[in-house]
């Protein structure tokens, strides 16, 4: 009778492979492409914590219920569409133009560095200091 290996001594033929069950109970491979990486068709859900290191790509609308915190920068290149609060702590930097229609309402200073342009009525209460020419054009209420 022959002596057949019980372990593998040769970690490079030594293989896993992972199964799932589909929708109906039959049990699938999982799926990946060329390159080995996992392929989701479908809904995905997870419960926990999700770490991931690298560059994440979305093609298509993202939905997200509850709240989402991100720990340094976030660049957007595109249109975001918020319905909600948005509540920053620290600083924001912008580039490009802003259009924001309803109320906006700070607290705390506000800094700016260039030409602001306001049509439609501007309500201040409190003080206003201002270094530097003023220029106004109409007529002025105090």
């Amino acid at each position: 009778m022959p002596n057949y290996k019980v372990f593998q001594d040769n970690p490079d033929v030594l293989l896993s492979k992972i199964y799932g069950t589909d929708a109906s109970g039959v049990t699938q491979p999982i799926l990946t492409d060329s390159s080995g990486r996992l392929e989701v068709a479908g809904t995905f859900s997870t419960s926990g914590t999700v770490a991931i290191s690298g560059t994440v790509a979305v093609s298509g609308p993202v939905e997200i219920s509850g709240s989402v915190a991100v720990s340094g920068p976030v660049e957007i290149s595109g249109s975001v569409a918020v319905s909600g609060p948005v509540t920053v702590s620290g600083p924001v930097e912008i580039s490009g133009s802003v259009a924001v229609s309803g109320p906006v309402e700070i607290s705390g200073s506000v800094a700016v560095s260039g030409p602001v342009t306001v049509s439609g009525p501007v309500e201040i209460s409190g003080s206003v200091a201002v270094s530097g020419p003023v220029e106004i054009s109409g007529s002025v209420a105090v």
